[in-house]
């Protein structure tokens, strides 16, 4: 009877072991979610080390100052990007003399926008995608694999910027890859020839 005893403890020991352990590996390829509230959290999407597809907007230059920056530093340089955004893009009312005015458009873009400028000097790194037609919708970025997720909420010019990172979220992902594959048919291809629609804004002194 004791030693009956002693082989249920034991059994019971190693069935509560087997549980935790997949309980740990279940919770590891199983969908969670975080919320930001600070646009700068948005560049964690960068250290996965994955190419990246990224829907984005107007490209507000004091968020893209810090975007660009990171991505010069060297544990980045592996990382390629398709980025769809625009037609409209705001540049730093610094350069409305130079433009001729708050609105328009203007070849160069890269002599505006930090985006525009690193895309010129890396083609092969990042490949800026203009769309054609403006567009309502919400702004993510999607990686090679559902690892991680950001989808950003729709927002005010200027307003807060929070959103959700999605992790291991398997239907999402394949979700946003078809959408931008299906939104990369409405875009020309960016050089510094192509005419650009833009328009002047104030900057926040610091610049991520």
């Amino acid at each position: 009877m004791i030693f009956q005893y002693f082989l249920l403890v034991i059994w019971l020991f190693f069935l509560i072991l087997f549980y935790f352990s997949i309980r740990d590996a279940y919770k590891g390829a199983h969908p969670r979610t975080k919320t930001f509230t600070d646009p700068e959290e948005k560049v964690e999407v960068l250290d996965q080390a994955e190419d990246l597809q990224i829907e984005g907007g107007e490209l507000e230059p004091d968020f893209y100052h810090m975007f660009v920056a990171k991505l010069e530093e060297p544990k980045y340089h592996g990382i390629k990007i398709d980025f769809i955004c625009g037609p409209n893009i705001l540049v730093d009312k610094i350069h409305e003399e130079k433009l001729g005015g708050n609105k328009g458009k203007t070849e160069n873009m890269q002599d505006y926008h930090p985006l525009f400028e690193f895309a010129n000097k890396h083609p092969n790194r990042l490949k800026i995608l203009l769309r054609i037609l403006s567009e309502e919708g919400f702004h993510y970025s999607v990686g090679t694999s559902p690892r991680l997720i950001c989808v950003e909420e729709e927002h005010e010019r200027g307003g807060p910027k929070v959103g959700t990172f999605y992790y291991n979220d398997v239907p999402r992902w394949q979700t946003l890859k078809r959408k931008i594959e299906r939104n990369k048919r409405k875009c020309i291809t960016w050089n510094k020839r192509v005419q650009v629609q833009f328009e002047t804004a104030e900057v926040p002194t610091k610049q991520g």
